[in-house]
């Protein structure tokens, strides 16, 4: 009946939750692979390459939040941090 139609309902992500996911996702296969590509490429390749990668992606992020003003010229970027408070503080849904 209704109830058994209740139990499966799907639950859809915001935006901020997705992003969120991802980026956690992305930093967590880097964390894992980075211990191998140390020892194949040596130190100093390391330590250049992580630099390389740091200002690479601060400029992608630099050009993700101009894109945002652009698409988004009512939205202050302090909502959008308030969004990810809010949920960050949800507590987790059993869709069991």
């Amino acid at each position: 009946g209704s109830g058994n139609n209740q139990n499966n309902k799907c639950h859809g992500s915001s935006v901020v939750q997705t992003a969120l996911n991802m980026t956690k996702m992305c930093m967590g296969t880097g964390t894992l692979a980075l211990p191998f590509a140390a020892e194949k490429g040596g130190l100093i390749f390391n330590v250049v390459g992580l630099a390389l990668i740091a200002v690479w992606n601060y400029y992608c992020a630099h050009c993700v939040l101009r894109c945002w003003d652009c698409l988004h010229p009512r939205i202050k970027r302090g909502d959008l941090d308030s969004d990810i408070e809010r949920s960050s503080a949800r507590q987790p849904q059993d869709y069991g």
